[in-house]
């Protein structure tokens, strides 16, 4: 095992004597991309915790360099190079990603610790659109080599002092809301939060499953991870309607998996809702289903008026003086069935249009019927 434990103060490295326990290790990652290096550590102390402490080290991100750097959202100093977290989880989950590269291939070397004969220590190197995790075991291995772009994640396991070939057969534990099933917001841009813990295998964010009224939204979630617990967050782009039906759902990496649903509700604005003229501001948000990442282009009309605007990269417009009454907002895009609807337009609202592709093989027929010998009011 080893004999000795490294401390950071004030950016200096020091090394103390004294023998650590089974579950304990700290490990070097160096990293090359060309003729750049650097070098990184994880590890996991018994006198360490999975916040921000003094055995972290965060990346400074000045000049640019070649770094790897792990998330943590207990850091209010962002992503970490050094990430010391606490023995006392029985999983840890370090997100690793690579900046500054240079080169088209980046090498990770390190050396495998000396570890428990009953944990495991794997890496996973992926990309940020793969979801099937393929994990190769680090206390077997000293190097690998991964393309620029790739993400890495490394999971250490401690799987028991006696049992060695744990199965896991429970699903993950969702321990909470920051928005509660039946709770009225006041704020219709709160933030959405779930708090997933799971001891065994560990979440597996890949698995999301994220849905507010039927909209699948899981690509705007965010989720960041420390020992056995993952956060995700989801960040409003438009406004909460009155009332909202969510369903979040994960599973573990072994397959087990979690599913809620809950209902909350928005107070309307009590606030001023137009100027004295009775205009009022209407925002539009065009989702189209299959979540392109550019969601710029697509038109919305509105017809009585003759008004014309096209969303910007957020899938987003906006008609300012727009004034009273029932009026008909129409969203079209190229490759999409163009949908219609009448809106009743009494204060500042927010519109959403979903969109489908065209179905494989399908199309639209344009034109003008006429009809031959055919006179008088065909209605």
């Amino acid at each position: 095992m080893r004999t000795g434990r490294i401390l950071m103060i004030a950016g200096v490295f020091l090394m103390f004597a004294g023998a650590v326990s089974a579950l304990e290790f700290t490990m070097d990652i160096y990293v090359r991309s060309g003729d750049q290096d650097t070098v990184s550590q994880i590890g996991v102390l018994d006198s360490a915790s999975n916040d921000f402490d003094i055995y972290d080290w965060p990346s400074m991100g000045f000049p640019p360099a070649l770094t790897l750097q792990f998330e943590h959202p207990g850091s209010i100093f962002g992503p970490l190079v050094r990430d010391i977290r606490s023995s006392a989880d029985s999983v840890q989950l370090w997100d690793g990603s690579i900046v500054n590269a240079t080169d088209t291939i980046i090498t990770l070397t390190w050396t495998p610790p000396d570890i428990a004969d009953s944990a495991e220590l794997l890496i996973w190197a992926h990309s940020y659109a793969d979801t099937d995790t393929v994990w190769d075991d680090m206390l077997t291995m000293d190097s690998l080599t991964i393309p620029n772009g790739y993400k890495i994640a490394i999971k250490y396991r401690y799987l028991g002092a006696t049992d060695t070939t744990v199965v896991d057969t429970i699903p993950p534990e969702i321990v909470g809301y920051s928005i509660a099933d039946g709770e009225t917001l006041s704020d219709p841009m709160t933030p959405f939060v779930a708090t997933v813990v799971d001891t065994q295998s560990g979440v597996n964010p890949h698995s999301l499953v994220f849905t507010i009224n039927g909209l699948d939204l899981s690509l705007m979630v965010t989720d960041s991870a420390v020992g056995d617990t993952t956060i995700f967050t989801y960040t409003p782009m438009i406004p909460y309607v009155p009332v909202d039906t969510v369903v979040f759902g994960v599973s573990d990496r072994a397959g087990n998996s979690v599913e809620d649903t809950i209902i909350f509700y928005t107070i309307p604005d009590t606030g001023d809702t137009g100027t004295s003229d009775s205009l009022f501001t209407v925002t539009c948000m065009v989702m189209p289903t299959d979540m392109p990442t550019d969601l710029s282009g697509s038109i919305v009309e509105v017809m009585d008026l003759g008004l014309v605007e096209t969303t910007d990269v957020s899938g987003r417009c906006v008609f300012d003086s727009i004034p009273a009454g029932v009026h008909e907002f129409k969203a079209h895009r190229e490759g999409y069935y163009p949908v219609d609807t009448f809106v009743s337009v009494d204060s500042n609202i927010t519109v959403m249009f979903v969109l489908t592709p065209y179905d494989s093989g399908a199309f639209i027929v344009s034109g003008t019927v006429l009809l031959e010998g055919v006179s008088g009011d065909l209605s």
